[in-house]
Order: C-alpha cells, then sequence, then structure tokens
C-alpha cells in the first residue's frame, strides 16, 4: 500500500496545461517521472517536480471538491504514463490524466500558489453578487468563506482518521489565565466515512465522549460550542469544534487543567463509532 503524501490542500483536482512547452520543463522533472515509475524515486520526490510545475504556473490547478476513494493504491496506468512521458512517448495531457486521477482520490495532493489561492477566493464571492436577493448574496459569500477557512485549515493541520470521522488537527498553545492555565483545542471533524449522519456527543463534563490527558490526569472541558450537546455531520460535511480546557467548572470537572512541557497531551476519542488519542503536541 502506498504512502499518501500531504503537501498541502486537500479540496483540489481538475489540471490544466498552461503554455507548457519542452523549454518550460526542466529535464529533472522529467527524469523524477522516470525515476518514480521505476520505483527508484519515492512519492514524495515526485511530487517535488509535479509542485514545481504548480508553483511556476505551469500547470494550474482549478479547485472542486475531493471524492472519496477506498483505496490508497497508485495504479500502474499512472506509473505507465508517467514513464512514457518522460520518454516522450505521450503527450502532456495524458500524463496530467494521470496525476488527476491521484489528485481526485486523495492519493497526491498538491499545493496551489497562495496568489492563485486569494485570486479564487476573490472571484468565488464576485460570483456571490449575481444572486437574486440580499439573503442569496449573503448565504453565498458565507458558504464561501466557510470553504476557504475549512480549506486553508487543512492545509496546516494533520489528519487523523477515527471511524467514519476524519479529525483535522493544526496545534495549540498554552496560555496563563491567572494562576490556571488555559488551551483552546480546536478541531475540523468531517464525515468522510459514513453514507449515513454521524453524531459527535458532549452534554457536559461528565457525560462527554472527548477529554485531554497526560498520562496521569484526565482533564475534563471547561467550555465548547457543541449544540444541545451534539454535533451532527451529514455524509461529507465538515464542521468545526472548539473546547477550551482550563479552570474546573464543576458538573463533573473537578481539576484544573495544568500544563507540564515535559508530559505528552492527548485529545481523546471516545465514541460508539470509534476511540483513538490525538497527540497535542501543546506548546
Amino acid at each position: 500500500m502506498k504512502t499518501i503524501y500531504t503537501v498541502a490542500l486537500a479540496l483540489l483536482v481538475g489540471f490544466s496545461w498552461h503554455y507548457a512547452s519542452a523549454e518550460e520543463i526542466p529535464a529533472w522533472v522529467k527524469n523524477n517521472a522516470k525515476w518514480w515509475a521505476d520505483g527508484t524515486i519515492g512519492d514524495a520526490d515526485f511530487i517535488q517536480g509535479i509542485q514545481f510545475l504548480v508553483t511556476k504556473n505551469i500547470i494550474k490547478i482549478p479547485e472542486t471538491a475531493q471524492e472519496q476513494s477506498s483505496s490508497s493504491e497508485i495504479p500502474t496506468w499512472v506509473k505507465n504514463n508517467a514513464k512514457w512521458w518522460a520518454d516522450g512517448t505521450i503527450g502532456d495531457a495524458d500524463f496530467i490524466q494521470g496525476i488527476q486521477f491521484l489528485v481526485k482520490n486523495g492519493i497526491m495532493v498538491i499545493e496551489r500558489p497562495a496568489a492563485q489561492q486569494q485570486t479564487d477566493l476573490e472571484s468565488r464571492i464576485e460570483q456571490c453578487k449575481q444572486g437574486t436577493t440580499q439573503r442569496e448574496q449573503y448565504e453565498c459569500e458565507r458558504q464561501v468563506k466557510q470553504n476557504y477557512e475549512t480549506e486553508q485549515f487543512k492545509a496546516k493541520a494533520e489528519k487523523h482518521v477515527i471511524g467514519p470521522i476524519t479529525f483535522y488537527y493544526a496545534g495549540a498553545k498554552v496560555e496563563s489565565s491567572g494562576s490556571t492555565d488555559v488551551v483552546n483545542i480546536k478541531i475540523l471533524v468531517e464525515n468522510t466515512g459514513s453514507s449515513e449522519n454521524v453524531t459527535l456527543f458532549c452534554t457536559g463534563p461528565a457525560a462527554c465522549n472527548y477529554d485531554v490527558s497526560d498520562g496521569k490526569t484526565t482533564y475534563k472541558y471547561s467550555a465548547q460550542d457543541f449544540t444541545s450537546g451534539q454535533v451532527v455531520l451529514r455524509p461529507g460535511q465538515a464542521k468545526f469544534i472548539n473546547m477550551l480546557f482550563g479552570p474546573a467548572i464543576g458538573y463533573g470537572s473537578y481539576t484544573d487543567f495544568e500544563f507540564d512541557p515535559s508530559r505528552e497531551y492527548v485529545f481523546n476519542v471516545k465514541e460508539p463509532w470509534g476511540s483513538a488519542g490525538i497527540p497535542l503536541n501543546l506548546s
């Protein structure tokens, strides 16, 4: 099984070749493609070459939703395409088709330049002005900005798959509030593995499927933003959850959060549909 290398943004697919010519494509990029196909170099080195073409605007990546894939195996025909492209047997379009397949199925993730991301955002917001009513325009812009925030968060986050839910965590910083340490854990949760709604449950510190532990002490939350104690995710839907750990508030939370840099902290998920710990790497 191949390793999935995440260079950055996950919601990408649909390549187009922009002013590509033999002079523009460095020899090392095609060499990388050939060596990757032969197994001489790994996926990360091959992706470096594709990323170079994206950064130099030789390949442009429009934005669209990534499909779910049941396998991370790279098909043989994709590597054959890379080898034949490097040898000049097939053209750019056939090569791009193979790369597009990998991106579309989440096997390979390529980063779009920041300037292109910003341009895409502004373009999508401008399109929202075509809405018939102000309400439609507002809802369109809100969804566009929400999607953009999600994409940016995924770009810097680590991905943890627990049951049908993918948790994206980008790190957190501990702060002091009087004599108590405080940390806000912000996580993007996405229903990537179920064709039905999946519910995350947390109604109170004593009845919550999420907590933080350091191997010695388990801490219950001080505040959270679950609506009515639940977060319901439709198939493919993503939402942010925030849980603050700090002063004990009672109702099952009787221990103030204390940060010890020498300890390793874990965000515990204990749902009926899956259980695991997510390393927090607090600083």
